[in-house]
């Protein structure tokens, strides 16, 4: 029988989500134990309310007196969560070591090394890899980041959403910006889960473990699936695939699959509608599906090391008959890579709602070389997604913008071109973003429809750097509109013949707000 169902076993992970969170391990004497107490103390909550902790260390001994040769009672596993009875003793002849009396969550009372425990704190996982910083301010950066599946005991919150967090085995603390973080009960039993495949030193089976949680039914479905995925087979070289039909496409997108299109013309909801005619399946039932038809646009779902390349220079072209829906979707993907293609819709202008490139939940997605057009509502929409990097693409004839960016850090654009695009508000918005750097792109002909229409429209965002940009005959009444305390800069950028203030026509130099 596998390792890891012994992990499982003795956790008491087996019974439900519920329980992958709470459950006592049933063996082992791994963690620290109790010696001797030379004083005892007791503390309270201000507010009388019981207070919890939350174990940090797998397999933390409980005893049931406070010294090292106490009965053994039963273990903890990392991330649950105990009441702290409110004892505590010190061994002055072991450094003064302080322990915790705490209450289990099936009643059993015993002793266990505060080292252990984080006081008054909650359970927490990492979604996104977030930097540690000394203090809640964004100047104290250290050169270490919690990655993303790693586990956290938040033990304090601070404003503008920083949190204090301890890291398993107390490797790693300090504060971080809580929107990368996930408190939800299945996010957290995954990750613990996670956590304990990744302390098995036998390489082999720790790849063994890993898949074993990626078949695990109550997974199947979990947003953080593809970031462990990921970690599967690390070293899987990439297959090679060559498609030329709609067909082949959707079946040949799967995990660590370099897929090349061959030139030629794709219509995506002309195929949907044919397949849906006939009545007939547009996938192969024989794998596991990564690639929807969704109402005339794909979905891409899940996957993680796909790259997406059109053969000729941009003579691939994937389009779609339908406006209201993007031409690809990537949901819940990691390291995705969409190159020399050529993204549309192909319907009347002003007819079109649907952003040509949308992402969601995504991270490591890189996007160059390619040509996105539109009537549609803006080349890129992005949503909760990081590490984002855009290079010589040209995002042209959109007639709601060019960029939506929403809750994600670290976008870069370099070498892009956008033109003759229109917009009716702001041509390119950022909320709630942090790190987004234009470098060498060319913005010129982007036309604003409306008298209080911003070129850049920053909310809740910080971080918004350009430099070696021109900007060309564009129209808007504010170059950079922010609120909420977004922060802006510039480097050495060009300016002709623009719309907007005179103060942006020319060389700047700075431009901080």
């Amino acid at each position: 029988m596998h390792q890891f169902y012994y992990i499982l076993q003795r956790s008491g992970m087996l019974l439900s989500l519920f329980l992958l969170l709470q459950a006592c391990g049933g063996g082992g004497n791994a963690g620290e134990t109790v010696s001797g107490s030379d004083s005892t103390e007791v503390y309270e909550s201000e507010m009388g309310a019981p207070e919890f902790g939350v174990c940090v260390w797998d397999k933390a001994s409980i005893r049931a007196e406070d010294t090292k040769d106490g009965k053994y009672i039963s273990s903890l596993s990392l991330g649950e969560t105990v009441t702290l009875t409110g004892e505590t003793t010190t061994d002055a002849s072991d450094n003064d070591r302080e322990y915790l009396k705490v209450r289990l969550s099936d009643g059993t009372e015993g002793w266990v090394s505060s080292y252990l425990i984080a006081r008054d704190a909650v359970p927490a996982g990492v979604e996104k890899k977030s930097t540690v910083y000394k203090r809640p301010d964004l100047l104290t950066a250290t050169d270490k980041a919690f990655e993303p599946l790693e586990f956290v005991a938040i033990v304090s919150y601070g404003e503008d959403n920083w949190v204090e967090v301890v890291g398993s085995k107390r490797l790693k603390s300090g504060w971080i910006k809580g929107s990368g973080l996930t408190q939800q009960d299945d996010n957290i039993a995954l990750i613990t889960l996670y956590t304990k495949a990744m302390e098995i030193e036998d390489q082999a089976k720790q790849q063994e473990a890993i898949k074993e949680i990626v078949g695990m039914s109550e997974f199947e479905y979990n947003p953080l699936m593809p970031l462990l995925r990921g970690n599967v087979d690390p070293f899987k070289t990439q297959e090679t695939v060559e498609v030329s039909s709609m067909a082949e496409l959707l079946n040949a997108i799967q995990p660590y699959t370099k897929v090349i299109i061959k030139p030629g013309t794709y219509n995506i909801s002309a195929f949907q509608n044919e397949m849906e005619e006939l009545g007939a399946d547009y996938y192969d039932e024989s794998q596991e599906q990564y690639a929807f038809l969704e109402e005339g646009g794909i979905a891409i779902r899940q996957v993680n090391n796909l790259i997406l390349e059109g053969a000729g220079e941009g003579k691939t072209h994937l389009v779609t008959e339908n406006g209201w829906i993007p031409v690809i979707t990537l949901e819940s993907c990691e390291k995705v890579g969409l190159q020399g293609l050529r993204l549309g819709h192909d319907v009347e202008k002003g007819y079109c709602s649907g952003s040509v490139l949308s992402l969601n939940s995504c991270n490591e997605v890189t996007s160059q070389n390619n040509i996105l057009y539109g009537s549609g509502t803006m080349g890129y929409e992005i949503y909760e997604s990081n590490d984002f990097v855009s290079s010589n693409n040209e995002i042209l004839e959109c007639t709601e913008g060019i960029l939506y960016l929403s809750g994600g850090r670290n976008f870069k654009f370099t070498g892009d071109r956008f033109h003759d695009n229109e917009s009716y508000s702001e041509f390119i918005s950022l909320a709630s973003m942090d790190n987004v750097k234009f470098s060498g792109c060319t913005f010129e002909r982007n036309k604003g429809e409306q008298e209080t229409q911003n070129f850049f429209y920053l909310y809740d965002s910080e971080g918004l750097y350009m430099e070696d940009c021109s900007f060309n005959r564009n129209t808007a009444t504010t170059f950079v509109d922010v609120s909420d305390e977004s922060r802006w800069s510039m480097g050495s950028n060009s300016f002709s013949d623009n719309g907007w203030a005179d103060v942006y026509d020319g060389d700047v130099d700075g431009g901080d707000i």
